[in-house]
């Protein structure tokens, strides 16, 4: 018998997901709708007795799950889990069909984000239901970072020296998919401090002037990255410049992976100020700030005539929040972006939201993109490579961080890029010979491939709506999600090993 039983992570995902579903019982009971509360009770009773009847089924099995099971799992998860979910919402809103639902519920699950449907503004128990799945999603992919993807050197840890963590840090490529995979148990320990995370920023929203209902959702949507609300607006008009205040310092924590890998502790005197994901998303968001003024210069010469300088700072303060927002792929518009999306219209500020949304946020977060630390490893080799035209005797300066990067991660970065842009042409070809005109098709295969749904509302405007596409190119999309958030490496790797295990 084994020492320990690790379950598949579906099996735990579907009890996970069966909890969950208690919570808006709760809310739509103290509340008086008593149909939203049996549905979801329904909902939940099912999910809760198929994961404790799968549980009991596998718990006396004699082999425990390898990293390469709990990846093929992890996978599956992605693909059935926003199934599962869907099914309340399915059997609540009349004119909403199941492949909408699980498309809908695939946007939630992979952090996407941005409503696929027209869900009503009037049915908040669903909108804090989406956030709820959203954050479940978005606790599974931060362990999957530290239990799955930092062993086998996926998800960005291909860049960094001595990934390895845990049972399978010493093996060799050819052993290390053999190696056991505890990927619940790092979840349950990671599990407090997402919740406690997630609660302080509730707590800070309520003080900050935010109803309790549209708090819980905001901020569950800011720990996850999932940029959904309650109702049609990017934030509640509560939100004021504390609200946002607030949103932005917890949105940092996307930026860099030492919260979640605990690379102060190992490093010493290092930390975010000497970080270099940090570091570069200060000038990504400085440049964004520059070129936004440049753009718009005259309208602030305009606005500082009439209003003062109060008014400029704010439309600064606009700018430096939708830059983090969708830097870290999470969406969310400031009440200050000055901005306007005018439909029909593609412009520059439409173009730096969707550059900050390719480059993405920190490895092992909940972001998505292309990640900032395959930036720097470009830059940083790139600039090597210019300083050799000049000096070529010189060597790579490695930095502070020498000792955590790998030599070769520029060309690992440079081949994850390579895949990520054709990933995107071939989305963007099908979806432009679907119809969708170049701009739209564009924008889309941004939001799905970088997990950033909101920036499709932001950029395209509000007549746009993707349910004009039919049936089997919503659920390509759907896989576009799935495939932006695990990264397509992941499924090479897969493909590699099936094919080395026949």
């Amino acid at each position: 018998m084994p020492s320990r039983v690790e379950f598949p992570i579906l099996v735990a995902a579907t009890f996970a997901s069966g909890l969950a579903a208690l919570v808006p019982v709760v809310l739509a009971a103290t509340s008086g709708d008593l149909r939203v509360a049996k549905v979801f009770l329904a909902s939940a009773v099912v999910l809760l007795l198929t994961g404790t009847f799968c549980a009991i089924s596998l718990a006396n099995r004699r082999r425990e799950l390898t990293i390469f099971d709990q990846l093929v799992g992890l996978a599956a998860t992605f693909a059935l889990a926003p199934l599962m979910t869907a099914m309340p919402v399915y059997l609540l809103i009349d004119d909403l069909s199941l492949s909408d639902a699980y498309v809908e519920f695939v946007s939630c699950f992979t952090t996407t984000g941005g409503a696929l449907t027209d869900i009503p503004a009037t049915e908040g128990i669903v909108h804090f239901w989406r956030a709820e799945v959203a954050w479940l999603g978005g606790l599974l992919m931060w362990g999957a970072a530290v239990a799955i993807f930092r062993p086998l050197d996926l998800g960005g840890f291909e860049s960094v020296q001595h990934g390895g963590f845990g049972p399978a840090a010493h093996l060799s490529s050819r052993r290390k998919h053999r190696a056991r995979s505890y990927l619940n148990s790092t979840i349950l320990k990671l599990a407090p401090l997402y919740m406690a995370v997630t609660a302080v920023l509730w707590g800070l929203l309520l003080l900050a002037g935010f109803e309790p209902f549209p708090a819980v959702v905001v901020a569950m949507s800011t720990v996850s990255t999932s940029g959904i609300t309650v109702g049609d607006t990017a934030l509640p008009a509560s939100a004021g410049f504390w609200g946002e205040f607030w949103i932005l310092l917890f949105m940092l924590l996307a930026l860099s992976r030492i919260v979640a890998t605990g690379s102060v502790r190992r490093l010493g005197s290092l930390s975010f100020v000497r970080d270099p994901e940090i570091n570069l998303a200060a000038m990504l968001i400085a440049a964004t700030l520059a070129a936004a003024l440049l753009f718009e210069w005259h309208e602030l010469v305009r606005e500082y005539n009439n209003s003062g300088l109060r008014h400029v700072a704010f439309n600064c303060w606009g700018i430096i929040f939708t830059a983090v927002s969708y830097l870290t792929t999470t969406g969310f518009g400031s009440a200050h972006w000055p901005f306007a999306t005018v439909s029909g219209q593609y412009g520059l500020p439409d173009m730096i939201l969707m550059t900050l949304a390719m480059l993405g946020g920190g490895v092992a977060t909940t972001a998505g993109g292309i990640k900032l630390l395959r930036i720097y490893l470009l830059f940083n080799r790139s600039r090597h490579e210019v300083h050799r035209i000049v000096m070529p005797q010189s060597s790579l300066s490695r930095g502070s961080y020498g000792k955590v990067l790998r030599t070769e991660g520029a060309s690992l970065a440079w081949i994850f890029i390579v895949l990520l842009a054709l990933s995107f042409a071939a989305l963007f070809i099908y979806l432009s010979a679907r119809g969708l005109e170049f701009e739209a098709a564009m924008t889309v295969t941004a939001a799905m491939l970088t997990t950033t749904g909101p920036l499709v509302g932001e950029t395209l405007g509000s007549d746009f709506d993707l349910q004009d596409l039919d049936m089997v190119s919503r659920l390509i999309l759907a896989f576009a999600m799935i495939v932006g958030r695990l990264e397509l490496l992941v499924f090479v790797f897969i493909a590699g090993r099936l094919e080395w295990l026949k």
